[in-house]
């Protein structure tokens, strides 16, 4: 499904999704991460610093995944 939406709008839904995401973050979440003791915020950091690197190459697999099937789609390859 995601698919057949054009990569101009896709790219304008995915900015406007991420800057909710940094509303939410910004207004909601980090007023309560200041309260949390600096041990629990510490661990947090660290599972972020762990988790961001392995999202980006499974992101960046299913992306390469996707080209060679719509290129293989398009006839092209």
């Amino acid at each position: 499904m995601i698919n057949r939406i054009e990569p101009s709008l896709l790219g304008t839904l995915l900015s406007i999704l991420a800057g909710a995401l940094v509303y939410v973050g910004a207004t909601h979440l980090l007023p309560h991460a200041e309260r949390e003791p600096v041990k629990y915020s510490l661990v947090a950091l660290a599972d972020g610093i762990l988790v961001a690197p392995a999202s980006l190459s499974v992101r960046a697999e299913g992306i390469s995944r996707f080209m060679r099937r719509r290129r293989s789609s398009l006839g092209h390859g």
